[in-house]
Protein backbone atom coordinates (compact mmCIF):
# COMPACT_ATOMS: atom_id res chain seq x y z
CA UNK A 1 0.00 0.00 0.00
CA UNK A 2 2.47 2.37 1.19
CA UNK A 3 4.36 1.40 -2.20
CA UNK A 4 1.97 2.28 -4.51
CA UNK A 5 1.43 5.49 -3.03
CA UNK A 6 4.94 6.58 -3.47
CA UNK A 7 4.82 5.09 -7.23
CA UNK A 8 1.52 7.11 -7.22
CA UNK A 9 3.92 10.52 -5.66
CA UNK A 10 6.14 10.35 -8.51
CA UNK A 11 4.10 10.15 -11.51
CA UNK A 12 3.89 13.49 -13.63
CA UNK A 13 0.97 15.39 -12.84
CA UNK A 14 -0.84 17.58 -15.61
CA UNK A 15 0.86 21.07 -15.87
CA UNK A 16 -1.61 23.92 -14.10
CA UNK A 17 -0.76 26.49 -16.16
CA UNK A 18 -1.46 24.99 -19.47
CA UNK A 19 -4.18 22.23 -18.54
CA UNK A 20 -1.90 19.71 -19.93
CA UNK A 21 -2.33 20.75 -23.85
CA UNK A 22 1.66 22.12 -23.78
CA UNK A 23 0.46 24.77 -25.58
CA UNK A 24 1.05 28.67 -24.25
CA UNK A 25 -1.67 29.97 -22.54
CA UNK A 26 -0.95 33.31 -23.41
CA UNK A 27 -1.07 33.15 -26.90
CA UNK A 28 -2.69 29.31 -27.03
CA UNK A 29 0.25 28.06 -29.09
CA UNK A 30 0.48 30.74 -31.50
CA UNK A 31 3.66 32.18 -30.40
CA UNK A 32 2.41 35.84 -31.24
CA UNK A 33 -0.02 38.06 -29.81
CA UNK A 34 -2.42 40.74 -31.73
CA UNK A 35 -1.44 43.82 -29.65
CA UNK A 36 -2.83 47.95 -31.31
CA UNK A 37 -0.35 50.33 -32.11
CA UNK A 38 -2.47 54.13 -31.87
CA UNK A 39 -1.25 56.75 -34.51
CA UNK A 40 1.22 59.63 -32.98
CA UNK A 41 -1.40 62.23 -34.22
CA UNK A 42 -5.35 62.15 -34.46
CA UNK A 43 -7.25 64.47 -37.04
CA UNK A 44 -4.20 64.73 -39.36
CA UNK A 45 -3.94 63.05 -42.70
CA UNK A 46 -2.39 59.79 -42.48
CA UNK A 47 0.95 60.46 -44.58
CA UNK A 48 1.94 63.47 -42.89
CA UNK A 49 1.20 62.03 -39.41
CA UNK A 50 3.26 59.28 -40.51
CA UNK A 51 6.01 61.30 -41.78
CA UNK A 52 6.12 63.48 -38.36
CA UNK A 53 6.67 59.82 -36.90
CA UNK A 54 8.86 58.56 -39.04
CA UNK A 55 6.94 55.58 -38.99
CA UNK A 56 3.71 53.75 -40.71
CA UNK A 57 2.99 50.97 -38.05
CA UNK A 58 -0.39 51.66 -36.61
CA UNK A 59 -3.16 49.67 -35.98
CA UNK A 60 -3.15 45.59 -35.27
CA UNK A 61 -0.14 44.07 -35.64
CA UNK A 62 1.40 40.81 -33.65
CA UNK A 63 3.55 41.09 -31.28
CA UNK A 64 6.11 38.33 -29.98
CA UNK A 65 4.23 36.32 -26.83
CA UNK A 66 6.79 37.02 -24.10
CA UNK A 67 5.57 34.20 -22.00
CA UNK A 68 7.05 31.44 -24.34
CA UNK A 69 9.96 33.58 -25.52
CA UNK A 70 8.83 36.07 -28.13
CA UNK A 71 9.74 39.30 -28.61
CA UNK A 72 9.18 42.93 -30.22
CA UNK A 73 6.51 43.75 -33.02
CA UNK A 74 8.29 45.57 -35.50
CA UNK A 75 6.47 48.95 -34.38
CA UNK A 76 7.94 50.20 -31.12
CA UNK A 77 9.26 47.06 -29.17
CA UNK A 78 11.69 45.98 -31.66
CA UNK A 79 11.74 43.58 -34.55
CA UNK A 80 8.84 41.05 -34.32
CA UNK A 81 10.43 37.55 -33.21
CA UNK A 82 7.76 34.41 -32.83
CA UNK A 83 7.70 32.57 -29.68
CA UNK A 84 7.85 29.33 -29.58
CA UNK A 85 3.84 28.30 -28.41
CA UNK A 86 4.90 25.88 -26.20
CA UNK A 87 3.90 26.42 -22.22
CA UNK A 88 7.04 27.47 -20.38
CA UNK A 89 6.48 25.68 -16.96
CA UNK A 90 6.06 22.35 -18.66
CA UNK A 91 8.42 23.06 -21.62
CA UNK A 92 5.26 21.79 -24.07
CA UNK A 93 5.11 18.49 -23.00
CA UNK A 94 2.11 18.76 -20.59
CA UNK A 95 2.72 17.33 -18.00
CA UNK A 96 4.96 17.80 -14.68
CA UNK A 97 7.13 15.84 -13.29
CA UNK A 98 7.73 16.21 -9.40
CA UNK A 99 11.11 16.76 -7.98
CA UNK A 100 12.22 14.93 -4.70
Amino acid sequence: LEAERERLARMPKPCVDCDGSGKCPDCQGQGFVQVLVLAPVVGEPLMQSSAMSGTQNHGRAPQGCFACYGRGDNALNGPFVKGTGCCAACKGVGKITPVF
